[in-house]
């Protein structure tokens, strides 16, 4: 069994570190047996054969980021409560913080007991005990002690002792995923990071890659505890040499990860709890300061419950967007901040780390979320795949957002009749449900008859054409596949590079010159204009028009320049065109939220406009341009 980890948490003063030295006979706040010097000091010492790793945080100003990135590593965690001072409002953000990010065990220590009389050690234990009252900590024991004179120590460790072997061995399921939480270089080593690893296993010699990024490098060794290693797995605090990377390249915050691991995030669905200390509730649109993992950020909340709010003391189901992209998997814990507020309000559980905008009134959405959080892999995976709008996604995309392996996904879709493999069971890529890709084969079987209609004589239409055309989104990624199996569902045929109906029968196809100033003919500017309002705040951009119409870049831009003298078209960016309509709402819709609210992020206008941060971006940028808005750092305000 691997050695275990304890950690401290209480405000600074309150007698951690000499707890820790009274228990382990070291000062943990110096350095770690390589002699380098960490943001949290870690000692090790054998208490009765127990080779015990000791994490001492520091003071509540830098608790939250460590217990964020370690929590998950420790096995045991030392509440401190001095008995001179009592329960602080540092105090009960350290029981707060512990319940959000789901503490295992806990152990409330009162230090400084031979400075107070037998009345107010009662009182102290009085109050530890209403502080965890309805948390995570409630049944966790209470001990006095006097890291001095040595009172209670003795009782202390030995029920550290009893806990610490009791515990059982954590499985390092999941792809390989840790936040890194420092980066340095011992010279002549090269550059090593720390951190502790949160799902997976890492052995010597493997490939990683740096998230965000996608910076490729190998683990040239490996360090647990102290040791070096062969392999490290979930639940330890390890150091990290990597070959074939510049120091520069790596920070606190990053995400060090199996190179299976692609996929960052800038918005995910969760459950928050808003703890009862809180001065206000959780409202939609709220900006709020998140922490997760080692990566501080902000980002802006829609509360998926009705009225749009959570109180103090209440939990719900929300959405988050992000204004830092993050790797994020099912189960990931965080604490929120009300922007600028210094006090933890709450936190909660990531569900979905890939999640989509949701439209007002999405039937049984909360149910659906609900089922985010079944203990079996089957249901959850479903209930993934449902909330996506894409027809498929890719296998490596539902192992990351549900922190399992991909063969995990392969053998749970297996069993889920509702899941459809692509292109088949023995070598599936990626996952469709069984209704999306009905509604899919039925698209592609009205865009081909429609373009057969028009061009009898034709063979058919690239691929990547066809998809142009789909009402349906096709991952560009996941086109082959998708092909493939609609190819094996006999929807279409394939003949050289093109595709068709099976009851279409084309006579001599005309040559490839020919095609060209056919499709230029039968593309007119009303049907440029009536894509671009089709698609509302999201329009095609110039590239996806000449795709789906046929039209050269002259042709087209001759069009979009007649149509943005009419006005009924507004040029947002180089390549983008809006509908006026459109345009006129998302501008009115900018001014009303900064008169009312003074500044917006681009994530918070991208959630206004129920859009993809690409279109809210454009926009803020043209609105800049022409003067109405001016960029103050990550927020835009109306020019005075």
């Amino acid at each position: 069994m691997q050695p275990a980890t304890i950690g401290t948490a209480g405000p600074a003063g309150h007698g951690k570190t000499a707890l820790v030295h009274a228990l382990a006979g070291l000062d943990a706040s110096t350095a770690d047996a390589a002699g380098i010097r960490v943001d949290l000091g870690f000692a090790f010492h054998e208490i009765g054969g127990q080779r015990v790793g000791v994490v001492d945080q520091p003071g509540t100003e830098r608790l939250v980021r460590t217990l964020l990135g370690d929590l998950h590593g420790m096995d045991l965690v030392l509440v401190v409560v001095a008995a001179d001072e009592g329960v602080l409002p540092q105090t009960e953000e350290c029981v707060d913080i512990l319940h959000l990010l789901g503490a295992r065990e806990a152990i409330f220590v009162i230090t400084k007991c031979d400075l107070v009389d037998a009345h107010r050690r009662e009182e102290v234990r009085a109050a530890v005990v209403g502080l965890a009252k309805d948390t995570r900590l409630e049944q966790a024991p209470t001990f006095a002690v006097s890291s001095t004179t040595g009172e209670g120590i003795a009782d202390l460790r030995a029920d550290l002792l009893r806990r610490v072997r009791g515990r059982t061995e954590r499985g390092a399921t999941g792809l390989f995923r840790m936040f890194v939480d420092r980066s340095f270089t011992v010279p002549g080593r090269g550059p090593t990071v720390t951190g502790t690893v949160l799902a997976g296993a890492l052995r010597t010699g493997d490939p990683v890659t740096i998230l965000p990024g996608h910076l490729a490098a190998e683990a040239e060794s490996v360090q647990v505890h102290g040791e070096s290693v062969a392999r490290a797995a979930a639940g330890q605090r390890v150091a990290i040499r990597l070959r074939n990377l510049p120091r520069k390249h790596v920070r606190r915050g990053l995400v060090l990860a199996d190179p299976r691991v692609e996929f960052a995030t800038d918005r995910f669905d969760c459950r928050v709890e808003v703890r009862p200390g809180a001065r206000a509730a959780l409202r939609s649109f709220d900006r709020v300061e998140i922490d997760v993992g080692t990566v501080e950020t902000a980002g802006s909340v829609v509360v998926l419950e009705k009225g749009d709010a959570i109180a103090p003391g209440a939990s719900g189901f929300c959405q988050i967007a992000l204004e830092r992209e993050t790797v994020l998997s099912d189960g990931d814990r965080f604490v929120l901040r009300p922007s600028g507020g210094a006090r933890t309000s709450g936190g909660g559980v990531v569900l979905h780390a890939f999640a989509v905008r949701h439209t007002t009134g999405e039937p049984n959405l909360t149910e659906r979320l609900a089922r985010l959080g079944e203990p079996a892999l089957p249901p959850r995976l479903l209930a993934f795949v449902e909330l996506l709008p894409e027809v498929a996604i890719p296998i490596g995309y539902a192992a990351q957002g549900l922190g399992v392996l991909p063969d995990d996904v392969r053998r749970a879709a297996a069993g889920t009749p509702e899941l459809l493999p692509l292109p088949d069971t023995s070598s599936a890529q990626a996952l469709a449900t069984r209704t999306a890709w009905e509604r899919l084969a039925g698209n592609v079987d009205e865009a081909l008859s429609r373009y057969h209609r028009a061009h009898p004589d034709d063979a058919g239409l690239d691929p990547e054409v066809l998809r142009a055309r789909l009402r349906v989104p096709v991952p560009p990624r996941l086109l082959d596949v998708v092909v493939a199996r609609l190819v094996a569902d006999g929807v279409v045929v394939r003949e050289d590079a093109l595709l068709r109906l099976p009851r279409h029968r084309p006579g001599q196809a005309p040559t490839k010159p020919a095609v060209r100033p056919r499709a230029v003919a039968t593309a007119g500017p009303g049907t440029v204009r009536q894509a671009i309002v089709d698609g509302g705040m999201a329009p095609p951009d110039h590239r996806q028009l000449a795709t789906a119409t046929g039209l050269s870049a002259d042709r087209l831009a001759t069009m979009l320049g007649a149509l943005e003298r009419e006005g009924s078209l507004v040029a947002v960016s180089p390549d983008l065109h809006m509908d006026r309509a459109a345009y006129d709402r998302a501008r009115h819709l900018l001014v009303e939220h900064l008169a009312n609210r003074r500044e917006i992020t681009v994530a918070e206008y991208r959630t206004l406009l129920e859009t993809s941060r690409k279109y809210a971006l454009a926009l803020l940028e043209h609105f800049d341009r022409e003067g109405l808005t001016v960029r103050d750092g990550d927020t835009r305000r109306l020019a005075s």
